[in-house]
């Protein structure tokens, strides 16, 4: 027990629930892919486009509210390090690109030769690839 002196003098003593302050949590716009299942379904299925050293394969699916994203990197790619830093940048481009994505689940890959590729370059051949996509999935 301690005396009124050693109290914490800024803080409510019986505090029910957390402030309301600090940043809301994220609202994710852009499902993963969880499932082997959907996977192999989306290789059997689906459209398989290619620019560059990109490649996307494309199922449409007006079921889903929003697009499902999903990145097959191979250790053909590279290094673990290699694999997972290409599959941030494509995550944030891909973020940037929901708009342009029409409903449907997205397998991305690469070949090597997407290993030392500007940002801004990734972005052009990523730009092609959901272009193609799109043109197909109407």
């Amino acid at each position: 027990w301690l005396s009124f002196a050693h109290e914490h003098t800024c803080r409510p003593r019986n505090l029910e629930e957390p402030s309301g302050q600090g940043p809301s949590p994220p609202q994710r716009l852009i499902g993963r892919i969880q499932s082997r299942s959907t996977f192999q379904r989306v290789r059997a299925e689906g459209r398989h486009v290619r620019s560059g050293p990109l490649s996307c394969t494309m199922l449409p699916d007006s079921t889903l509210s929003h697009p499902h994203v999903g990145y097959a990197l191979g250790r053909g790619y590279g290094s673990a390090v290699r694999r997972n830093r290409l599959r941030r940048q494509l995550r944030e481009l891909v973020k940037t690109r929901e708009a342009a994505m029409p409903a449907g689940v997205y397998v991305f890959g690469a070949s090597a030769r997407a290993h030392g590729i500007a940002f801004t370059e990734l972005g052009r051949h990523l730009d092609s690839l959901l272009a193609k996509c799109a043109g197909g999935s109407k």
